[in-house]
């Protein structure tokens, strides 16, 4: 179907010739343009898989790519964020680089751990530390990471401190030298010291040639020398450990592009034409990586210069300009200037946001959408009633109110309609709860912050009770509270631990201290214990002789919590730090499965949480190598100064969306609210930063002689620029003139005063003062602490389907409730709650049982993969777990021993098939599994070696292989090729280790295998991976493979069958089936004795197959 194109549009499409840079208004159709290029482009004999897409995350590529399939009717267009294209390159340049990353990424939560733990052997000479530690390793750190965005090494800025202090130290004794004052002449004035400064510097009096501007240039660099060591220790560091952060991956791959033309060149003729979306958001580093790609100008980068909101990440702010510069006048610039998707009144006051801005590039935003009504403006009397005026509107305003759409339908405004933006999380965070607390849906999607979670509090009282649970009560007193113990019980265990506690300081010789023992035991002065779990431990193993047996209760309670720790402790004893945690979270603890029992919002942020906890400790065990739990409780202890965020909140189906400015960028809505546009909030306070690659060291263009300040501030303007251009019919800027406890009013934001809101005819200025205050979450007081506590509890239990006990909570909030009406508890009956009349419509439940539930899945989006649809048809049950829920699992040493060997495979054949002549040799193939080789997953050096052996001999193997394949005629022909194939309308996707070619020029596919077992020649043929490879390479070259072969490198052995269309399409029906039946969601557990044994649910699934006991 053809699509409607404005005149830029279709210029911006079909451009021929050049270098092309498309500068696209917020609603121009920035994505709509992309696609139709790419469209294009294979219309006019571009192959798509000559097309690259670059764009800037994982989401947007994903889209990106759904959206070409979809209209150009190709998945074989290459759609990549930067990161992982350089990420691809790397792992196929191995050889030519000579950098291993087999440890994995190291996050920046690691790289500021790494500097706070070293930062006492950094030695700083210049920089001060204090007791300032956390902020000056994240200063430094960041300042790190600038300098990799101007492509800056550690020599380089070694040598231009070296250079530009003593060019300065030469310029101060100059000053020096002239500045000699007489004994009787009078102290200059401000105005003699400029005059005289000025006739001293002549031209380069704005190099600050006085002396206090030298001093202070020279502190500053000598700051930098502090910095320049800590970057030249990070990076020893990094190669040393083989860790790779996410600016190696760009710049390593420059680095070897500048060094190895013919590398180069292989990329340069791979793809004809690259597009880069979102262009405004490009570092220094990323423009250089286009420009090497494309040395002749087939590139086309789209962006907003209005819309760079990512500054403070390293975006390049001339990015445009050196785009222009570095193509000259070959370059083509277009503007799409026509907002689709805002009212005329929404653009036109946004459009004046911008217009202050010095020196801007002008463009003519218009829509030809109707007026709308005007910008409201809320002026509030107090944050209270900021938040109230929005949900009122929402509630009483806008909720069903009829709304004409984009498509010129008519329908009323729903909950997904809505968003509210925040220029700060914390912010969002206020509002999101009150709109929840009015029984509004509500999504907050932003970051979380995983140490404050109580799930992860949870956790680290168990981590620390296994270390050590004779010194930490407190943490014994927690993992008591949430099983259910209660306060009065935990109380009568501490009594009874500090009374042990002074009874032992009693037996101990104080003359040398003078401390009584009441002090000593106060004080936790208790020698290794503190006497809680030898309480718990005494109550259980010799209850009768227990000072605490006669006045406690819940003991079976509390004997079971000894038994879970007595169990943690002994795993953590037999076990490494991953496994120990992996285990103690999935199946010794019931924290995941709390988390799995349900898909409330809360349930699904603690699973998320969850896996970056177990991702956190794998990241450390790889690079720790074999630490002790008490290492990683230290590794956390620093981990925690620091914020380790987590995208937490999708878009629900209808639900008001609640996220930050930077988090809505890209999306729309029909009614927007963005809130605090006050002074000190937006803008927010400008804070310089301590590090930043002076102007004469940055690579990239100069921007406009603006100090760090003013540049800031363009920053913040452009932001809410972007939140204004979010809304599509209705836009609301809120603030408050009384935040918090200040006694002072708050001023608007300075953008609103320079947009005269108060007399703007764009805007409606409305006042508010709410009649109540901002709704209580849950009250201080101690009756509904005490409610919400006993909330809690019920949840729980009915989570885990204890139902009695879930009951039992119920009883009670219902005799708080009882208590707070103002009666006496001993009027409280339970018959009042649970009698024998109590209405249950049972054909309700009956009914709900029979309907269809909320799917958990995104059918539209949906792909799958020939290992999926093999764990579907092992268990349906397993399936779940693993591809819809994504319960992580234990990394095992036998996977990372068949990823070094796949990898080092994969290597070797694709240097065969670039490199004319040449063949794999053991020397070449032991070298790469050095730099693949991973020792973190093993638990003993024995079970490494045994391993390593193997590899080996499996490599050897492979080298003989390749020879013989050579001298019988065969060709390799590609490695690891990406297929996509549609089984009953949906994608499945995968990768072939390999295809060969025959001497007959038929296609043989191979797939590597480093097991020691595997399938026979009849068995091979009913294989869904095979077969997929198959259909793969008839949909790839036209026609199916004569043949398909495991090749099972550590028997020696390859097992192959012939191919024909008969024996492919049984099993292409079979995968029909089995999609067929995850689409239509059935997940029913299949158990069986070998599958239940070896599955990595099993901690979690109560339909395993239980092996009978002899």
């Amino acid at each position: 179907m053809a699509v409607s194109l404005n005149e830029e549009q279709r210029k911006a499409v079909e451009h021929e010739g050049g270098p092309l840079l498309v500068v696209a208004g917020p609603g121009s159709g920035k994505t709509r343009v992309i696609v139709e290029r790419v469209k294009h482009l294979i219309t006019k004999g571009f192959r798509p898989a000559e097309i690259l897409c670059l764009t800037f995350s994982d989401k947007a590529a994903a889209e990106m790519q759904s959206r070409i399939k979809k209209e150009a009717g190709t998945t074989e267009v290459e759609t990549s964020t930067f990161h992982s294209f350089c990420l691809s390159i790397l792992e196929d340049s191995v050889l030519e680089t000579g950098v291993s990353f087999k440890s994995g990424l190291i996050s920046r939560t690691n790289q500021l751990v790494w500097g706070l733990k070293n930062i006492d052997s950094f030695n700083f000479e210049y920089i001060e530390v204090g007791n300032n530690a956390v902020d000056v390793i994240e200063s430094i750190v960041d300042g790190i990471s600038a300098f990799r965005d101007e492509l800056v090494s550690p020599a380089r800025l070694k040598e231009y401190l070296t250079e530009k202090k003593a060019e300065l130290e030469q310029l101060k004794k100059n000053a020096s030298d002239g500045a000699t004052m007489p004994e009787n002449a009078s102290a200059p004035s401000k105005q003699d010291k400029r005059r005289k400064a000025k006739e001293r510097s002549g031209a380069d009096e704005e190099n600050g040639n006085n002396s206090a501007e030298i001093d202070e240039k020279i502190a500053f660099l000598s700051q930098l020398e502090d910095l320049q060591k800590v970057y030249e220790r990070y990076e020893q560091f990094k190669r040393k450990e083989s860790l790779i952060d996410y600016d190696d991956m760009i710049q390593v791959v420059i680095e070897l592009f500048k060094s190895r033309p013919d590398v180069l060149r292989r990329y340069q003729n791979r793809y004809a034409h690259v597009l880069v979306d979102e262009f405004q958001d490009n570092n220094y580093a990323q423009l250089e990586l286009v420009k090497l790609l494309c040395p002749s100008g087939n590139v086309t980068v789209v962006g907003d210069d209005d819309q760079s909101i990512y500054r403070f990440r390293g975006a390049y702010l001339t990015v445009f300009d050196d785009f222009r510069d570095h193509f000259k006048e070959n370059a083509t610039t277009i503007k799409l200037e026509r907002n689709y998707r805002s009212t005329k009144n929404v653009v036109a006051l946004a459009k004046q946001l911008l217009d202050p801005v010095p020196n801007r590039v002008s463009k003519g935003l218009f829509s030809e959408n109707e007026d709308g009504g005007k910008v409201i403006v809320a002026r509030c009397a107090t944050d209270a009633a900021e938040i109230d005026f929005v949900v009122n509107k929402i509630k009483n305003d806008l909720l069903g109110k009829e709304l004409k759409r984009r498509d010129g339908a008519i329908s009323p405004i729903t909950y997904r309609d809505i968003a509210v933006l925040s220029r700060r999380r914390l912010e969002g965070i206020k509002f999101a709860r009150a709109i929840k607390a009015h029984g509004l849906p509500c999504t907050f999607i932003g970051e979380a912050r995983i140490f404050s979670t109580p799930v992860i509090r949870d956790l680290l009282a168990y981590l620390r009770v296994a270390d050590d649970p004779l010194g930490n009560g407190i943490e014994i007193a927690r993992i008591m509270i949430n099983h259910g113990v209660t306060e009065q019980n935990v109380k009568i265990i501490n009594h009874a631990a500090k009374a042990k506690a002074r009874e032992l300081v009693k037996r101990i010789d104080r003359t040398e201290s003078g401390i009584s023992a009441k002090e000593d035991a106060d004080n936790n002065r208790n020698y290794g214990t503190d006497f809680v779990y030898d309480v718990m431990e005494q109550l259980v193993a010799d209850p009768d002789s227990s000072s605490v047996s006669q006045v406690i209760t819940q003991k079976d309670l509390i004997k079971d919590i000894v038994y879970q720790i007595r169990a943690i402790v002994g795993l953590r004893n037999k076990s490494p730090v991953g496994q120990f945690v992996f285990e103690l979270v999935m199946s010794k603890t019931d924290l995941y499965k709390r988390a799995l029992n349900d898909s409330s919002e809360e349930s699904i942020r603690n699973r998320l949480i969850l896996h970056e906890f177990l991702k956190i400790a794998q990241e450390f065990e790889a690079i720790a190598k074999r630490p002790a739990l008490k290492d990683f409780l230290d590794h956390l202890n620093l981990m925690s100064d620091f914020d380790i965020e987590i995208r937490q909140g999708e878009e629900e189906a209808d639900s008001i969306i609640v996220t930050t400015i930077h988090q809505s960028k890209g999306k729309e809505f029909p009614i927007v609210f963005v809130v605090d546009v006050a002074d000190r909030k937006l803008p927010l306070q400008f804070r310089e930063k301590k590090f930043y690659c002076p102007s004469d060291l940055s690579r990239g263009l100069k921007f406009r002689d603006l100090d760090e300040k003013e540049l800031y501030l363009q920053e913040e303007r452009r932001l809410l620029y972007v939140a204004m251009t979010r809304a599509q019919h209705h836009l609301f800027l809120t603030l408050a003139e009384i935040y918090g406890d200040n006694v002072r009013k708050t001023k608007p934001s300075k953008f609103l005063v320079e947009l005269n809101f108060e007399n703007n005819r764009l805007v409606e200025l409305v006042s508010y003062d709410a009649a109540t205050e901002a709704p209580v979450l849950v009250s201080d007081s101690k009756v509904e602490q005490l409610k919400h506590e006993y909330q809690l509890l019920a949840t729980k239990f009915v989570n885990q389907m204890q139902l009695k006990s879930a009951v039992e909570k119920v009883i009670e909030l219902a005799m708080i409730l009882h208590y707070q009406s103002g009666k006496p508890l001993s009027d409280f009956r339970i018959d009042q709650i649970i009698s024998p009349d109590i209405s249950v419509d049972r054909n309700h439940v009956e009914a709900q049982l029979k309907s269809e539930h909320a799917s958990l899945l995104e059918k539209d989006s949906m792909h799958f993969s020939a290992s999926s649809l093999n764990t579907y048809q092992d268990c349906p049950l397993q399936y779940k777990f693993s591809r819809v829920l994504e319960v992580p699992t234990l990394p095992k040493t036998f996977f990372d021993l068949g990823k070094a060997v796949h990898s080092v495979v994969e290597v070797l054949t694709k240097r065969q098939i670039n490199e004319q002549g040449y063949l794999p040799t053991k020397q070449d193939a032991i070298g790469l599994l050095d730099r693949y080789w991973v020792s973190s997953t093993y638990q003993t050096a024995k079970a490494e070696e045994e391993d390593r052996t193997s590899a080996e001999k499996m490599l050897e193997f492979y080298v003989r292989w390749c020879e013989q394949r050579v001298r019988e005629g065969y060709t390799p022909f590609a490695a690891e090729k990406n297929f996509e194939i549609e089984i009953s309308g949906k994608k499945l996707v995968g990768v072939i280790d390999r295809v060969d070619l025959t001497p007959d020029g038929e296609y043989e596919v191979f797939d590597y295998k480093t097991s020691r077992s595997g399938l026979n020649a009849s068995q091979i043929k009913k294989d869904i991976q095979m077969n997929a490879y198959c259909i793969a390479i008839q949909k790839l070259y036209g026609k199916l493979p004569v043949s398909a072969s495991l090749l099972y490198l550590r028997k020696e052995e390859k097992v192959s069958y012939l191919v024909t269309p008969g024996s492919v399409e049984p099993v292409r029906r079979e995968m029909e089936v089995l999609i067929d039946g995850i689409l239509n969601e059935r997940f029913d557990p299949v158990p069986d004795y070998f599958t239940c044994k070896y599955c990595d649910y099993k901690s979690i699934c109560d339909a395993k197959e239980i092996e009978d006991e002899e």
